[in-house]
């Protein structure tokens, strides 16, 4: 989710082992449609607390795009079955929130290939080891 893409385009604890998993050879890095506009938007709240700079923002934009032009990342849409499945994963997880609920969705719709949740948010790595699937946190740099 965002919260470890992030992580990619800013140094702090968890950025070595996201970089090794979008360096990795063999891995896809798959990510929801919707991501783009949320990791802006974490950018933003970054810039407002000083955590970046306006430039560090423009820059970090500018490489996701770039990535994202080289096929560096993969994307999902959302559907009416996604927007579905996440009311159903929200019912059955109560703490789960909507960007939790996409991301989990999301992933779920990739079951068949093994997905990894990769995040630093506890709410959703627990919800999706519940579904079945493998969650990491970055931060920790083991895999749950």
């Amino acid at each position: 989710d965002t919260t470890a893409l992030v992580k990619h385009y800013h140094l702090e604890l968890g950025s070595r082992a996201v970089d090794d998993l979008i360096h990795h050879p063999g891995h896809a890095v798959v990510l929801g449609e919707p991501t783009i506009s949320d990791l802006y938007a974490l950018l933003n709240r970054r810039v407002e607390t000083g955590e970046i700079t306006r430039d560090d923002y423009f820059t970090t934009v500018v490489t996701f795009e770039a990535e994202i032009a080289q096929g560096r990342f993969q994307f999902l849409e959302v559907d009416a079955a996604t927007l579905k499945n996440i009311r159903v994963l929200i019912l059955r997880h109560n703490r789960l929130g909507v960007q939790q609920g996409l991301h989990l969705a999301l992933s779920m719709e990739m079951l068949a290939l093994k997905p990894t949740v990769v995040s630093t948010d506890p709410v959703l790595l627990l919800a999706s080891e519940a579904e079945g699937l493998k969650a990491m946190n970055p931060e920790q740099e083991i895999p749950r």
